[in-house]
């Protein structure tokens, strides 16, 4: 018996959806940090553009809320940069502060005490306490206004407060660079890089507050640059 219209079922349509890649891609795949940490690496990258591998270390990737915005080309100083200029600031305070007492202690033995002691004393008194906010404030200022990048032009710092400076130091000038670091640098796991140059003004230059770690990263990234110079 033939069927009729009525008992046939009406045959569903499909459509077919795309779903777009970008988002497929946005859903399945995690974020990647975008700075690699390479200073512990034997084989760090030599630089033969503008676009090196980041010397900062992972835990120096996070800055203090006092820190400005710098340019994603340019990167600070170490953190502990300011914890170590205050204790500096602070020893050289206690140190000027003995010398203070030392003095007052010898006009107080000449003279008695009289408004000539009391000048001295009180004169010392606001030298010590300039010095010693001074040694709290200042880092933290002087923090914020060091940066410094490079390149393979070569190295380049800002910095300066009052009186910007800022200073290019090319590849092709480089003699060699050397590292340093004192008792408290070391505590503070930080180092000095000293840049010695030919033919400029400054025949050397200093970046202090950088970690030992950065310091020994940029030396030798300056000497690889200088030496694939040479070569060609």
């Amino acid at each position: 018996m033939p069927l009729s219209s009525s008992c046939i079922g009406t045959v569903p349509q499909f459509t077919n959806i795309e779903i777009p890649m970008e988002e497929m891609a946005e859903d399945s795949q995690p974020l990647i940090n975008p700075i690699p940490n390479t200073l512990n690496s034997a084989n760090a990258p030599v630089a033969n553009s503008t676009q090196l591998a980041s010397p900062i270390p992972d835990s120096a990737t996070t800055l203090p809320s006092t820190a400005i915005e710098f340019a994603p080309d340019f990167y600070p100083l170490d953190p502990r940069f300011i914890s170590f200029s205050r204790t500096t600031g602070f020893i050289f305070t206690a140190v000027f502060a003995l010398g203070g007492l030392i003095a007052c202690f010898f006009v107080w033995r000449s003279q008695g005490f009289n408004w000539i002691t009391g000048l001295v004393a009180s004169v010392f008194l606001i030298l010590i306490l300039a010095s010693a906010w001074s040694s709290w404030a200042w880092p933290k200022v002087e923090f914020r206004n060091i940066r410094w990048r490079i390149d393979a032009m070569g190295l380049e710092i800002h910095r300066g407060v009052y009186w910007q400076h800022r200073i290019a130091i090319p590849v092709a000038r480089l003699q060699h660079a050397d590292i340093s670091q004192g008792p408290i640098q070391r505590w503070y796991g930080l180092g000095k890089l000293t840049v010695f140059t030919a033919g400029t003004s400054h025949a050397s230059i200093e970046l202090d507050g950088l970690s030992h770690e950065t310091a020994t990263w940029l030396r030798d990234q300056l000497i690889r640059q200088r030496e694939a110079l040479d070569v060609v």
